[in-house]
């Protein structure tokens, strides 16, 4: 009877001793893995600085401007107030002798113009004295006489054109009274002075 021998040993099953060791041993950590969690809490840490350094920077920011923007509005309108008033407080000056006429600004004062110096009134050489005095001023005065109008109060320099205008203002300066009047059919070719109460002074 023949006895039962062992198997041969057979390397090709031989288990190495470094691989059959389970548990006692672990490999070696990789190194990017340690490095990722430290890398990541340092971008957190920028994040959150930068962060904090725009909300203030937007803060101040905004603080400035509106600073500036309320400090703004209160002087501007101190500079335009106060040009705004005295344009508005010059305009009635240079209106204020003026027509409502808009062209009458243009024209300007014309001595030439024949003048007719009429009397509405019953005082006698009223109309030849203001004749006179308008002629040593430089006015042409071609006609003197009673109106037709009667006992006017008020002296009128009547004018048939708004070029004239101008001229009527400026006979009524020379005057110290009357008014002046647009009024083709009164003044005739040229202007014509009614001369009324306020004229007897």
């Amino acid at each position: 009877m023949s006895a039962t021998r062992p198997p041969a040993y057979d390397e090709r099953y031989a288990a190495p001793v470094e691989a059959s060791r389970r548990g006692a041993h672990r490999a070696r950590p990789n190194p990017l893995t340690s490095v990722i969690p430290v890398i990541a809490g340092m971008a957190v840490v920028v994040l959150v600085v930068v962060g904090a350094f725009t909300l203030l920077g937007d803060r101040g920011g905004s603080e400035d401007p509106g600073t500036a923007a309320g400090a703004q509005p209160t002087t501007a309108p101190s500079a335009s107030s106060s040009a705004a008033p005295s344009a508005s407080a010059s305009a009635p000056a240079a209106t204020g002798s003026a027509s409502a006429d808009p062209s009458a600004a243009a024209g300007e004062v014309d001595k030439t113009i024949e003048l007719r110096v009429r009397n509405s009134i019953s005082v006698g050489g009223l109309a030849a004295r203001y004749s006179e005095q308008l002629q040593e001023d430089g006015w042409v005065v071609v006609e003197t006489g009673d109106a037709n109008q009667r006992d006017l109060a008020t002296t009128r320099v009547y004018y048939g054109k708004t070029s004239q205008k101008p001229t009527a203002d400026a006979l009524v300066v020379a005057l110290g009274f009357g008014e002046a009047k647009k009024s083709a059919a009164n003044a005739g070719e040229g202007i014509t002075i009614v001369l009324g109460e306020d004229a007897d002074t």
